[in-house]
């Protein structure tokens, strides 16, 4: 039996697929996520909050800035930011091992 929080996260997770059926919308996660975790890894091992901030503000404005580029539409990310990152890195996860698009089809979800 699935909690409430698991039923409002699998919720969450089948509108944030929606909102980046487009590939140049996930290109740009895919991208901003990478540069994230390098630039907030750096920041970290060389004790530079510089880097930690760049990091953060880079790959959430490049994520952001794509819907209203390449969707031209608000960020699902303000729902919920903790579950916008989250979904972020399960995206990229997804991606990169190719069962990316397994999971759109499992969400009714039509990938372009």
């Amino acid at each position: 039996m699935q909690d409430h929080a698991t039923d409002k996260f699998a919720s969450y997770w089948a509108d944030y697929l929606y909102a980046h059926h487009k590939r140049s919308t996930r290109v740009c996660h895919y991208v901003g996520t990478i540069y994230g975790l390098c630039a907030s890894a750096y920041g970290l091992v060389t004790l530079q909050g510089i880097a930690v901030l760049a990091g953060v503000v880079g790959a959430y404005g490049m994520a952001i800035g794509s819907h209203y580029v390449f969707e031209g539409r608000k960020p699902l990310v303000v729902r919920n930011p903790a579950w916008g990152a989250a979904s972020d890195f399960r995206m990229l996860a997804l991606a990169l091992r190719g069962r990316l698009r397994a999971e759109f089809e499992k969400n009714a979800v039509e990938m372009q």
